[in-house]
């Protein structure tokens, strides 16, 4: 299926000069009349094996192969959008997800100098990080093959001399 996708993914981009007019006379019409084909809504979904056990369908992961016409339609007006975003200043400069020429570095220097401009004012900070690793199971780790059952192994919350430092704790940040 995947190598289906792709032929007609190459064979799309080698006709893209004679498919550019057809093509713009289909989306311009989905414009104008709001409508979406309903061909262009149904996805084959295909599950992918991620590691482990393939007997364990926690361990695939599921993807929706699209039409071609669809995600070309899809980019041109995601960058249209992105494009009249920008144009008018419409987005945050704290906006990072989704944005070119921005990073998850450029996000985490802004947030550890704003950290430390808390901090040299006397305030505190307070900071959550989460691993969502396990694909949004609530209490399942996974671990190495032949190690996790097929429902993964619990999570122990961490024992109280593990926890954070309170205020009122000698081993404060603070």
């Amino acid at each position: 299926m995947f190598k289906k996708q792709l032929v007609l993914t190459t064979s799309a981009r080698m006709a893209a000069n004679e498919l550019a007019g057809p093509l713009s006379n289909v989306f311009n019409t989905c414009l104008v009349e709001n409508t979406w084909p309903t061909m262009w809504k149904q996805a084959r979904v295909v599950p992918v094996h991620k590691k482990w056990s393939k007997s364990d369908p926690g361990n695939y992961r599921l993807i929706s192969l699209l039409s071609v016409v669809s995600k070309i339609f899809e980019w041109l007006v995601a960058e249209e959008m992105c494009r009249h975003f920008n144009l008018h200043n419409l987005l945050s400069n704290r906006q990072f997800g989704f944005r070119s020429s921005r990073s998850t570095s450029d996000l985490l220097l802004l947030l550890s100098g704003d950290w430390q401009d808390a901090l040299n004012n006397g305030l505190d900070n307070l900071v959550i990080a989460l691993d969502i690793a396990g694909g949004l199971r609530p209490g399942v780790a996974r671990g190495p093959p032949g190690e996790a059952s097929s429902e993964g192994n619990r999570v122990e919350p961490p024992p109280a001399s593990s926890r954070l430092p309170t205020r009122e704790d000698p081993q404060s940040c603070r």
